[in-house]
């Protein structure tokens, strides 16, 4: 999803327990620079992601923490959320919130 005024993107993906079969799987938020490509820089803070569930009406606000992966050129602004219970590996009608550079931004 495009990030507002240019500032680049960010890339939502359902990640398994990669370490192991006992890691759980995670939501994840990686936060790119307008090339798409290398970590958004300065990355954000304060990270949400509102989404619905899909045996509700209602959306579902996750908080997410850092979680870098530095072996992955775009890892430095990885953030990530344990997956919520009744999530059903959609990421249905996404709304991703932080602060970069110290301004509130929100993508759709």
């Amino acid at each position: 999803m495009r990030l507002p005024d240019g500032l680049g993107y960010a890339e939502l993906v359902v990640e398994s327990g990669a370490k192991s079969k006992s890691s759980p799987a995670e939501l994840a938020a990686y936060f790119l620079g307008p090339d798409a490509r290398s970590a958004l820089t300065p990355g954000p803070t304060d990270v949400t992601l509102d989404l619905y569930l899909a045996d509700s009406k209602s959306r579902k606000a996750l908080r997410m923490a850092l979680g870098p992966r530095p072996a992955d050129p775009s890892g430095g602004s990885r953030f990530a959320s344990p997956i919520p219970e009744g999530f059903d590996g959609n990421i249905t009608s996404p709304r991703l919130a932080a602060t970069v550079a110290g301004r509130a931004i929100e993508a759709p």
